[in-house]
């Protein structure tokens, strides 16, 4: 259950920073 908890706020991390990175461009 941790594992899958990490990887589900990794994903979250990943989208939160390609929405900065557009937010940026």
């Amino acid at each position: 259950m941790s594992d899958t908890n990490e990887h589900g706020s990794f994903l979250i991390r990943d989208s939160e920073t390609r929405r900065t990175d557009f937010s940026l461009s």
